[in-house]
């Protein structure tokens, strides 16, 4: 694996208290279901990881960001324009991103209809 990538995460989250799946993904309340409740939320983040370099980033769709500097001890909050609004302490350092060596390729495979690597951890 690459010790430098970066990668665009998008998530979609439903909550659904008493809501009727309609199909085509969509969730809806009954008119007649007063206590039915259906919450969604989405979030999109752009993913920076720098092992050579000791640090990561994950950066918001509003510009603000969490950065991660393991050399100085810290991680910072920032705003759209990159100025520090906080930061925390933090100890000990980065990891390889991979596969531990104890895993087993067993092939190809198919992932909610998506052709995928199938990998057993033993």
């Amino acid at each position: 694996f690459s010790q430098q990538w970066s990668a665009a995460i998008t998530q979609h989250t439903a909550v659904n208290q008493g809501g009727q799946n309609t199909g085509n993904g969509n969730i809806c309340c009954p008119y007649t279901s007063q206590q039915c409740k259906v919450q969604t939320g989405y979030a999109a983040t752009k993913q920076y990881f720098d092992l050579p370099g000791n640090r990561t980033a994950a950066v918001y769709s509003d510009g603000t960001a969490v950065v991660t500097l393991f050399n100085d001890e810290k991680e910072y909050e920032v705003d759209s324009n990159g100025d520090c609004q906080s930061f925390c302490p933090i100890k000990g350092g980065m990891f390889p991103f991979g596969v531990p060596s104890n895993a087993n390729d067993t092939g190809a495979a198919t992932y909610n209809g998506v052709k995928a690597e199938k990998w057993q951890f033993l």
